[in-house]
């Protein structure tokens, strides 16, 4: 058996480029090992932000909320640390990518498919 991890990004009307990319585990050989390695690496995550923490790229980076005692430098180490685990542990990736400019823009324009990927 496999899980897969799917994650999507451009989705926005203002988005050139779309992009869905996906870790794919299989759970009985990867799964302890890939749960126990993201438990590890998210201990960085200052306590204070612990309580009901989410891994999101884009926060963790941006966020002014997240900034107080968390250093630009730090919070960038756990995503980098984060998109590793994959490479450390041997996993496979699935990676789809499209322009919504020009021919795959029009397929979604002229059937109306807007938010249904």
């Amino acid at each position: 058996m496999r899980y897969i991890y799917l994650d999507e990004a451009g989705t926005s009307a203002k988005e050139p480029v779309s992009v869905v990319v996906g870790i794919i585990v299989r759970t009985d050989e990867h799964w302890n090992t890939a749960q126990q390695e993201l438990d590890r690496v998210l201990k960085a995550v200052p306590d204070r932000y612990r309580d009901g923490f989410v891994f999101h790229a884009k926060s963790i980076r941006g966020s002014k909320r997240l900034r107080e005692g968390w250093s630009k430098d730090d919070r960038l180490r756990l995503i980098a640390d984060v998109a590793m685990i994959p490479a450390k542990l041997g996993l496979s990736i699935a990676l789809g990518k499209t322009n919504r400019v020009g021919p795959s823009q029009e397929i979604v324009d002229r059937f109306e498919l807007r938010g249904q990927f």
